[in-house]
């Protein structure tokens, strides 16, 4: 094996292990995100479920968006469902009911 082989296949390994990182850590960063946006907007957060199929308000859904259903009590305590639609840059926010 040649030594630029293995500088090649180091290489490979590190932005195999850099991709796998940064996935694991979106979901935490967009968790952050929506208790953020829950503290700013004076709720609560209940739950947050990261759904596949469950689109919400959303009608069009791009493959590499991430899609979070989020119970929520208001300020004045009644329960609310909100979706939040994650995608490379930023989110949208939009009430269910």
């Amino acid at each position: 094996m040649k030594l630029n082989e293995i500088g090649v296949g180091i290489f490979v390994v590190l932005i195999l292990s850099l991709l796998f990182w940064f996935a694991i850590k979106q979901d935490g960063w967009d968790k952050d995100s929506i208790n953020k946006w829950a503290t700013e907007n004076s709720c609560e957060v209940v739950s947050i479920e990261r759904t596949v199929f469950d689109h919400g308000p959303f009608w069009f859904v791009d493959e590499d968006d991430r899609i979070y259903k989020v119970n929520v009590k208001d300020r004045l305590e009644h329960p609310r469902v909100t979706y939040f639609r994650f995608k490379v840059w930023g989110f949208d926010q939009e009430w269910s009911n």
